[in-house]
This record gives structure tokens, C-alpha cells and sequence, in this order.
């Protein structure tokens, strides 16, 4: 099952509540992308961004951008078979 998450900012050291669900659900095996406005400009993260590999299923949308984060989601998500 694939499952999106759509925030403001990613990654957010303050937003551990998210980041326990994110964890939680791929550890018990569903595919999960984030879709965040922005990209948070903080030099600590949380560990498990790191060890999840977080920033590598996270898509941001793009400066002055024509689609909205939800175009930029069904991209990715509503394009397979």
C-alpha cells in the first residue's frame, strides 16, 4: 500500500509525532512518500531521517510553481499500475 504525506516542511526535528508514523508504517512494510512546501534549512535532524533514508522519498514543491503540492503528488502516486 502506498501512502502519501503531505506537510509544510520536511524535515522538522520539532515534528516527531509525524516522524513516528512515518517510521512506523514503513517498518511495518508499506511505501511511504513525503510531499512538503519546503525543505526545512536545519542542520540537526532527527536520527531516524538518517537510518529511514527519509530525504530520499521526500518531494518538494518547486519555487514559484505553476502545479501544487497535490499535482506534484498525484505525479507520483497515481501513475501506476
Amino acid at each position: 500500500m502506498k501512502i502519501a504525506f503531505v506537510v509544510s516542511e520536511f524535515p522538522a526535528l520539532s515534528e516527531t509525532f509525524i516522524l513516528n508514523q512515518i517510521v512506523g508504517l514503513r517498518k511495518h512494510g508499506y511505501e511511504v512518500d513525503i510531499y512538503a512546501e519546503k525543505q526545512r534549512n536545519d542542520p540537526k535532524v532527527h536520527p531516524d531521517v538518517e537510518k529511514y533514508n527519509l530525504l530520499s522519498h521526500t518531494y518538494y514543491a518547486e519555487k514559484n510553481a505553476t502545479k501544487s503540492l497535490w499535482a506534484a503528488a498525484e505525479k507520483h502516486w497515481f501513475n501506476f499500475h
